[in-house]
């Protein structure tokens, strides 16, 4: 789904990020929260704090004050201040929501053409997580980092600087190692953002050691 038209804009500048609720409960490596923050340089974050501009690969540490657990959807040096927007939006009943989060046409710092889409959708209950991603150019990967991490030494990295993210890639990390739960959810089949169901799914397990 495209939420570009009905989410909430938190029109964030470069290097910045706001706090958004996320509508239920949501677990990470045993973490719990309500409310997350939303970077401009594509990652979600428990902490009240901004990770930083500069990725790095996951286990990382915590030099950007970030000792709490992340996502990394797309970490990378973006800049929406120049283009684009940073939305959140969440849908579903009690007990069957999904919290979405959407980095629309974003820019990369210095550049005007190198535009990112990408998403992260948090399920309720299950507490999966589903990375999509739409390349309306650019370096697919080149310069990011992709995974998720409790705290500085425990973390489950996809990619770091390596272009493996294709249009419609549509990444899975799951605690219990199911399939997410958009193959049973009603997620709209999205317009402009990558094809969930046409592209490479790909399944990561996570787990507290």
């Amino acid at each position: 789904m495209d939420i570009s038209g009905t989410g909430t804009n938190l029109f964030l500048s470069d290097d910045s990020y706001g706090r958004a609720s996320i509508g239920f409960n949501f677990s990470l490596y045993g973490e719990t929260a309500s409310e997350i923050s939303v970077s401009s340089n594509g990652n979600l974050a428990f902490a009240d704090g901004y990770l930083g501009l500069s990725n790095t690969s996951i286990p990382a540490g915590n030099s950007y004050g970030i000792n709490d657990s992340f996502i990394a959807v797309y970490w990378d040096d973006l800049n929406p201040g120049a283009g684009g927007g940073v939305f959140y939006q969440t849908f579903g009943s009690a007990g069957s929501r999904y919290f979405v989060s959407q980095w629309n046409l974003v820019p990369h710092f210095g550049s005007s053409s190198n535009l990112v889409s990408a998403q992260a959708i948090l399920f309720e209950g299950s507490n999966d997580i589903l990375l999509q991603y739409l390349f309306a150019s650019g370096e697919q990967g080149g310069g990011a980092t992709v995974g998720i991490q409790d705290s500085p030494g425990l973390g489950l990295q996809w990619s770091f600087n390596e272009a493996v993210i294709t249009d419609g890639t549509a990444i899975c990390f799951s605690a219990d190692g199911n399939y997410c739960n958009a193959q049973s959810t009603a997620v709209p089949v999205p317009g402009s953002m990558a094809l969930l169901g046409l592209g490479l799914l790909v399944l990561r397990r996570f787990t507290k050691r």
